[in-house]
């Protein structure tokens, strides 16, 4: 599977880089909002983790461009969201349920394992 993972943080990117890859994905990497619409759209990406807080094109302008994309539109998007910002994040998440991608929440700080997992349960 070839999944985008876009967060201003090296240590978050190369961290899932490290754990998607050895999970036998294709990863692409983001770290502004910009630079991972163009990836999603030049890639074909299967899924995508993205950044709440990311500069540039937010997380929600970033849904928002995936969700009415019809190459993007039933793909994973899972938003990356500091704690404080979950509540925001899961009332966005129901407010667009049938419109938005298929959704998820993770709240940082997590174990890029987990990423897997999300994966592995989307799939199956």
């Amino acid at each position: 599977m070839r999944v985008l993972v876009a967060d201003h943080s090296a240590t978050l990117r190369d961290g899932a880089a490290q754990v998607l890859q050895a999970a036998g994905h294709e990863v692409v990497l983001a770290a502004d909002g910009l630079e991972a619409w163009e990836s999603a759209r030049s890639t074909g990406c299967d899924a995508a983790f993205v950044a709440w807080d990311l500069p540039g094109l937010d997380g929600l302008e970033l849904a928002s461009l995936w969700q009415q994309d019809s190459a993007q539109a039933n793909r994973l998007l899972v938003m990356l969201v500091p704690s404080a910002q979950v509540p925001q994040a899961r009332a966005w998440a129901r407010l667009t349920t049938g419109q938005a991608p298929t959704w998820d929440v993770l709240t940082k700080p997590f174990s890029p394992r987990l990423m897997v997992d999300v994966l592995e349960a989307s799939a199956g």
